[in-house]
């Protein structure tokens, strides 16, 4: 059986931290994961997070010397993933396109 790894067109690339994705359909923001020429995977705050199968994506550096807007994307999966903070309530998503 193939891993998701290995039907992907693009190689992946880990970004530097600070780097975000927004969407805003949800006024949704978070660190991307990891970026190719076919897509990104970003994690989230879950609260407010509508599923779109097409949106509009924005990507930034927290230092403002990266912006992106106006790119097309479509979800391609959400996963539930577990809170790295302790003690926190918040619930985290993946989004990948």
């Amino acid at each position: 059986m193939m891993n998701k790894e290995e039907r992907r067109k693009h190689k992946r690339y880990n970004v530097q931290q600070g780097t975000f994705a927004a969407l805003s359909s949800n006024y949704l923001v978070g660190q991307i994961k990891n970026i190719s020429m076919g897509g990104v995977s970003f994690y989230c705050i879950a609260s407010g997070w509508k599923s779109y199968s097409m949106t509009v994506l924005e990507i930034f550096s927290k230092d403002d010397k990266f912006y992106l807007q106006k790119i097309p994307f479509k979800v391609l999966s959400e996963i539930d993933v577990e809170n790295q903070v302790p003690f926190s309530s918040l619930q985290m998503k993946q989004i990948s396109g």
